[in-house]
């Protein structure tokens, strides 16, 4: 897998990425044979991984089943699979954008286009304001239990010798 990264670099990005690759080749080649060493020793140790991330997409399908049904729109599940299955490749293209911004969002708002839904952009707006909405409460629930989560008095983890809390990653 590694290596054909590399050969699609070198392909496209050759004349500005091909010094870059010549001495990272060895590096594609361990990864390589690390992934490859990874999938050959217990196959089956997979399943659970991917039966998690599978239940988590089902998920999340559902929930936008549930959504479009809040704001109107009578979608079949599997039509919802469809958007959430669509939405998983435009994130993973979108990397350059910080968190998406935006394109998610309009992705949304295409996909209900394309089922055919009357005025998609406000029903894709609606739509996109109760997944934000969604996101913005567990966010907050999320803060509000790390706020509470540290009693008075309650040990903190102590530092090795010769160690500070912002060498650690923690302040506080």
């Amino acid at each position: 897998m590694a290596d054909r990264v590399h050969r699609g670099l070198d392909r496209f990005g050759g004349r500005w990425l091909g010094s870059w690759l010549e001495r990272n080749a060895l590096r594609f080649q361990r990864t390589d044979e690390g992934l490859a060493a990874f999938f050959r020793r217990e196959p089956i140790a997979l399943v659970p991984s991917i039966l998690l991330y599978v239940g988590g997409w089902f998920l999340r399908a559902v929930e936008t089943w549930l959504f479009l049904r809040l704001v109107g729109v009578a979608a079949p599940l599997p039509a919802a699979m469809v958007i959430e299955t669509a939405l998983i490749l435009v994130r993973a293209m979108a990397v350059p954008v910080p968190a998406g911004l935006g394109v998610q969002d309009t992705a949304y708002v295409l996909c209900l286009k394309a089922l055919g839904v009357p005025d998609a952009t406000t029903v894709g707006t609606a739509f996109v304001l109760l997944k934000r909405g969604k996101d913005l409460f567990w966010i907050l629930l999320g803060f509000l239990l790390l706020g509470v989560g540290r009693r008075p008095g309650e040990a903190r983890l102590a530092a090795r010798p010769g160690e500070d809390a912002a060498s650690r990653g923690t302040f506080g």
